[in-house]
């Protein structure tokens, strides 16, 4: 389990809700914008291959030690903090 906390952009602190959703909707724009993905009708967030997401500026905060199917079977949990 990876774990978003509270970060700083720009100067101001961010919490984990704030920078997580923000992360998503910039990479689906940043995507449409350069072509990567649909541009016309539903786009849907499970359609966007993960590895584009990851790779995308933006997407990139989920990166950092994220679960993908090969590695959710041999990840433990980590302990609370």
């Amino acid at each position: 389990v990876y774990r978003v906390t509270a970060q700083e952009f720009a100067g101001d602190t961010w919490s984990a809700i704030q920078s997580t959703t923000s992360a998503g909707v910039c990479t689906a724009l940043d995507l449409m914008r350069a072509g990567k993905i649909a541009t016309r009708g539903l786009i849907k967030q499970e359609d966007i291959a993960l590895d584009t997401f990851l790779a995308n500026r933006f997407g990139r905060i989920f990166a950092s030690g994220a679960a993908t199917p090969a590695s959710v079977a041999t990840t433990a949990p980590r302990a609370a903090a």
